[in-house]
């Protein structure tokens, strides 16, 4: 017989059978003790064979004898896709998002906006911290002095543009002028001291004099705060006691009361009270005669009221009995 019929008769053989690999049946045939045909053949295979990277399944099978998608690779991205965490960064690289590894010392964590640094991965699957707005604040970490102040600001401390396109930092008061900045931080000028002497500087017309002494040429505050800040040693002390002249005509105390004019106010205050209670008594006597006229009105006008319901009572009697004869 020849090959194709040995192979016919071996795939009728295992006919309705599966299997997971390729050339999964070997046969030989021996007649008489001798070879007749032999070979492998392939049985109904129930996955398909992984094809690529780009279409891995975890349910695909890597194919051994495949040439375009070796079987070692097919592995490894199963697993990189499929297992992706019990796997080391050697053997499949580290994300750009959604890689659970990140921030477990085996990838880096990825930024948060407000604390990006100079280890930390920019997430491009983040909706929160875009990668693009990402990747512009990491740039002005680690490569601060090539970027310009629209993209990062200039900073209090440490810059290394100061000088440059960002203001330089003031060192001492002697130095101190309008563009400097006042470096955060810093031991040589210390910040809040730097502030305090640029205030003299840039508004010192709004400025005390105990904190920015008078100037002696164009101070804008003027003359007048100067010669403030002036002591005349002909000037008393203020601390020194007053002691009046004798000289002086007595001013007499305006709260110290006379006794007569008390006795005629009071006596004055005493009339105003009678009058007051003269008045009261007399508007309760009107009120009192308003009330008798008002509740003698009603009663007559009740009593009215009654006599003509009576009348005509009567007249409708009598309109009935001559009705009735």
């Amino acid at each position: 017989q020849t090959a194709n019929q040995a192979e016919y008769k071996v795939q009728q053989l295992f006919n309705g059978s599966t299997s997971t690999n390729r050339n999964s049946i070997y046969y030989s045939f021996v007649i008489n003790s001798f070879l007749d045909a032999y070979g492998q053949v392939d049985l109904k295979i129930w996955v398909d064979y992984c094809k690529s990277k780009s279409n891995i399944t975890a349910d695909c099978i890597c194919d051994t004898y495949s040439t375009s998608y070796p079987d070692l690779q097919c592995m490894r991205d199963k697993l990189c896709k499929f297992d992706l965490i019990h796997q080391t960064p050697a053997n499949c690289p580290c994300l750009s998002t959604c890689d659970p590894r990140a921030g477990q010392g085996q990838c880096p964590k990825y930024c948060v906006k407000g604390y990006t640094n100079t280890t930390c991965a920019c997430d491009t699957g983040s909706s929160i911290y875009p990668s693009e707005s990402c990747e512009k604040d990491k740039l002005c970490i680690i490569d601060l002095v090539n970027q310009t102040k629209t993209d990062c600001p200039c900073l209090m401390k440490g810059d290394p543009r100061a000088g440059d396109i960002c203001p330089s930092y003031c060192i001492s008061k002697a130095e101190l002028t309008i563009n400097c900045m006042c470096e955060l931080g810093s031991l040589l000028y210390p910040q809040a001291q730097c502030e305090r002497d640029k205030l003299c500087v840039v508004d010192i017309i709004h400025q005390s004099t105990s904190n920015c002494p008078c100037l002696e040429v164009d101070d804008p505050r003027g003359e007048l705060v100067y010669q403030q800040t002036e002591i005349d040693p002909s000037d008393p002390d203020p601390t020194d006691p007053i002691i009046p002249d004798p000289t002086d005509p007595i001013i007499p105390d305006p709260t110290e009361k006379d006794p007569e004019t008390e006795q005629e106010q009071g006596s004055g205050s005493k009339q105003d009270d009678e009058k007051k209670t003269e008045k009261e008594e007399s508007k309760t006597f009107n009120m009192i005669w308003i009330i008798f006229i008002v509740v003698a009105g009603v009663l007559l006008l009740y009593y009215s009221l009654s006599s003509n319901r009576e009348i005509r009572r009567k007249q409708l009697k009598q309109k009935r009995k001559i009705k009735k004869f």
